[in-house]
């Protein structure tokens, strides 16, 4: 799942739009054959994205929190070659999102060190044509250590892709109902008996997409002088503030990303192997 793309939204938008142009249609006797449609208006919903300054700044926000959760999993990839007791005190540790006493630091740092010998060991073991049986064995519990542990951090992935399309999924409905509110609004205030999305429309209609977009982009200036007026409560936390500061320090200690991928691409050669080895 990516960002909040154009395409879905375009979607989620046409929906709304075919469900305001019902609302709005004009009224007709039920004697007339057909309706008089008296003015039409047009919305251009990729360009009403583009402007929409709540949209974009959601769209950032996704994309940044992805690089923050992205740079803290190729960190994990720093202690694949754990047993697993090891691992999740690692794991541990690095959850506390750099809130670390100096002693933690250096255990976190001792596990990665471990780890970065083992993992030089398997490389080493790995491009031994002629293992005696004794490196055999070593070999193949690395292997089986670091496949464990990267199925670990696959699932860990996984529920943070879970938690960003959630976030998504919110994120999409909230900002379509007010895109929507918004087009009502214009409509009626302007006399507007259909509203459609511009794609739809070869000749005609008039285009009120700045409109629109100037009525969302005050409201979201308005909301956010409201929140910045409220004041929090004395010795609160924002909520998600822990999460952010270790997002944030993933990012900053990003550079094992290289390193990671080292080592996720040596347990996957020994994955390969390491049948043929026993």
């Amino acid at each position: 799942m990516g960002a909040l793309t154009r395409a879905p939204w375009r979607a989620l938008c046409a929906v709304a739009l075919a469900a305001l142009a019902a609302v709005m249609g004009f009224a007709q006797d039920e004697e007339q054959d057909a309706a008089v449609v008296r003015r039409v208006a047009v919305v251009d919903m990729q360009g009403l994205l583009s402007q929409y300054e709540a949209f974009q700044a959601e769209n950032a926000d996704l994309e940044e929190l992805r690089a923050q959760r992205g740079a803290w999993l190729n960190r994990l990839l720093e202690y694949v070659f754990l047993p697993q007791a090891d691992f999740e005190e690692a794991l541990e540790l690095l959850r506390k999102n750099g809130e670390l006493t100096e002693e933690e630091k250096q255990r976190l740092e001792e596990l990665k060190r471990i780890s970065k010998e083992r993992d030089e060991q398997f490389a080493e073991l790995r491009a031994k044509p002629d293992r005696s049986a004794e490196e055999n064995t070593q070999y193949n519990t690395l292997d089986e250590m670091a496949d464990a542990r990267l199925e670990q951090i696959q699932q860990i992935k996984a529920e943070f892709e879970q938690e960003l399309t959630d976030r998504y999924q919110t994120s999409a409905e909230g900002l379509r109902e007010k895109v929507r509110q918004a087009i009502i609004a214009e409509a009626e205030e302007g006399g507007y008996d259909l509203v459609v999305d511009a794609d739809a429309v070869f000749v005609g209609g008039e285009n009120i997409t700045d409109r629109v977009v100037e009525r969302l982009n005050k409201a979201t200036e308005t909301e956010g002088g409201e929140e910045a007026g409220a004041q929090p409560e004395a010795g609160a936390q924002p909520e998600g503030g822990q999460a952010e500061g270790g997002q944030e320090e993933g990012a900053e200690q990003g550079g094992g990303q290289e390193e990671g991928g080292q080592q996720e691409g040596g347990a996957e050669g020994g994955a390969q192997e390491g049948g043929g080895g026993q």
